[in-house]
């Protein structure tokens, strides 16, 4: 209470000397004092409000290195399993020592521990010599360690602040383990999802077409990665694919309704922004009619099969009884 009494004295004080300061600058009539006076309060009260402010944006370390998908060697962009990044913010005029902190990241609310807790997103309060909070670092390790905008809220005394940090970070695209196995005529979803910040434009789409015989064929495949063309869809081919944003990024799904045999082959999408960029593959093998009649056939066969030798187990059964 004390110290919120001498905050309010020198306030007035403050208004006080501005107005006198006015007044015997230029004549002016009650009506004008008045609202000068207004104009003072409205600044002062702006001036000296509870806020928290950022004190810089960081960034996420990321790295490439050569890996292979099928027969494909390439760059894959990744980040570090174990990280530890530091968010810093300022206090200003909180109000009371009572302070409480709520944590989103990209809009999605995430909890915050304190120091001693085993958790990898924790808060460090420091206070002034006063006894209010100045200072607030957060923590943010391991998995919890990702690029994007991360807000701080802080609720004292029925009063709120709040501030926004950013984590940028090259773009990062997910590693398919393995090729898609779909039916001609069967919906398809692929998904680009990206993970960076700032937001790259959009994400693009490539495709190399390969025979389907030639499917599980790695020359063919590997040579396919040197004849990618940028997906046109305006194309024939391409009448029933739908690019849309699921995952945050524009175009960063590509959907079938009916996939046809057309589309076997190997995809790639690519993302970049300003801090850099990133592609990845997936191989989609699409079967179609000839093999479906082809497994139907086999399947008759199969089923032929193991009718014929149950008969005849059965059959040899009873002759064994009957003797």
């Amino acid at each position: 209470p004390y110290l919120v009494c001498q905050r309010a004295i020198y306030k007035l004080s403050f208004l006080l000397l501005a107005s006198f300061a006015v007044l015997s600058l230029c004549p002016f009539t009650i009506e004008m004092v008045l609202r000068i006076l207004l104009l003072l309060i409205v600044v002062s009260s702006i001036a000296g409000a509870f806020s928290v402010i950022p004190r810089s944006n960081v960034s996420l370390p990321t790295f490439t290195s050569s890996i292979q998908y099928e027969s494909i060697q390439f760059q894959k962009r990744a980040k570090n399993d174990s990280l530890h990044l530091v968010l810093k913010f300022t206090v200003a005029d909180a109000p009371s020592k009572d302070v409480e902190i709520s944590l989103a990241y990209n809009n999605q609310s995430i909890s915050v521990g304190n120091p001693d807790d085993r958790v990898d997103v924790y808060a460090e309060k420091h206070l002034n010599s006063s006894g209010f909070l100045s200072d607030i670092i957060l923590n943010l390790k391991n998995s919890a360690a990702n690029s994007g905008v991360y807000t701080l809220t802080l609720v004292s005394d029925s009063q709120t602040a709040s501030a926004e940090a950013e984590v940028d970070s090259a773009p990062i695209l997910p590693v398919y383990s393995k090729p898609k196995r779909v039916l001609q005529g069967d919906p398809l979803r692929i998904s680009c999802r990206v993970s960076g910040y700032p937001m790259p434009v959009n994400v693009s789409w490539f495709f190399a077409p390969i025979p389907v015989d030639l499917s599980d064929d790695k020359t063919t495949i590997s040579d396919a990665s040197g004849l990618l063309m940028a997906i046109d869809s305006s194309d024939e081919a391409w009448k029933d694919a739908l690019f849309s944003s699921e995952e945050g990024t524009p175009n960063d799904t590509l959907r079938f309704e009916s996939i046809g045999v057309a589309q076997n082959g190997l995809f790639a999408c690519n993302v970049s922004n300003s801090l850099g960029s990133d592609s990845t593959f997936l191989l989609v093998g699409v079967k179609g009619e000839a093999f479906l009649h082809t497994s139907n056939i086999d399947l008759l066969v199969i089923l032929f099969v193991v009718f014929v030798t149950s008969y005849l187990h059965e059959d040899n059964s009873t002759f064994s009884l009957d003797r």
